[in-house]
């Protein structure tokens, strides 16, 4: 625990888990965090079920696409449809931030309650896939767009909330800020707590999607998703039915 320094008396210890959840931004990191434990669910059945993509982290189809067109085997089509699809959510969540951008709580409640529509349609898509079946390859492709395309939405929402170090997508700039902003980096730490939690989220996820698949039905992770994703809405809603600072958008 980190301490904090009294005039009055020996200096008090601080819960760096406490500080996270309830500070200036109310409940919106423990609802970013079920937000992210929801994308590593969803990453979970893109690459074991629909076939070595992934519908919310873009870096890895980015490097899937490079493989493909070097002709080492790996191939392009289910990575390209991704990242269009994901690109055409961002888009479509850009405009829903015009709207909300004034209320946080929103902003997760918006996106939250839209991104179940493809997460359910992904599901209806996948029914009567039985374990270890192929996806007929018209399924796939509209369940790999429906879901990258949630997942963009998400992600431009999420963005707005403008919690720098959670993010419910890009593990990569999270370890790189956790890495250097370190105290073993000279840095003063700040936001190592959070970044880690996040990270540790995201592999959460993917454990549970994975074991999900391993133990239940195809279609297990994604029905799991549904539920974190009205869970995260219904206590938005309530809880930004008061007006308080955590609701205002950061300057």
């Amino acid at each position: 625990m980190a301490a904090v320094h009294s005039d009055d008396g020996p200096p008090e210890r601080v819960d760096p888990l406490r500080t996270l959840f309830r500070g200036s931004d109310g409940p919106l990191p423990a609802l970013l965090l079920l937000l992210t434990t929801v994308t590593g669910l969803v990453d979970s059945v893109s690459y074991l079920v629909l076939g070595k993509v992934f519908v919310a982290n873009m870096a890895g189809n980015l490097i899937f696409v490079g493989f493909g067109l070097s002709a080492v085997g790996t191939a392009v089509t289910p990575s390209a449809v991704a990242i269009g699809a994901f690109l055409v959510g961002c888009v479509a969540g850009g405009r829903a931030v015009q709207s909300l951008a004034h209320h946080r709580g929103w902003l997760l409640c918006g996106s939250a309650t839209v991104v179940v529509v493809p997460v359910v349609v992904a599901v209806a898509l996948l029914w009567g896939v039985d374990e270890g079946g192929t996806v007929p390859s018209a399924r796939r492709w509209a369940a790999i767009a429906a879901l990258a395309c949630g997942m963009g939405f998400q992600a431009a929402l999420t963005r707005q909330v403008n919690l720098k170090d959670m993010r419910t997508i890009v593990a990569t700039l999270t370890f790189t800020a956790v890495a250097a902003d370190s105290k073993l980096a000279g840095g003063r730490g700040r936001g190592v707590t959070s970044g880690v939690v996040s990270v540790l989220t995201v592999v959460f996820g993917a454990f549970c999607g994975g074991l999900l698949l391993r133990v239940g039905d195809v279609r297990a992770p994604l029905l799991l998703a549904i539920a974190l994703l009205l869970i995260a809405a219904a206590m938005v809603a309530v809880l930004s039915r008061k007006e308080a600072d955590w609701q205002r958008p950061h300057e």
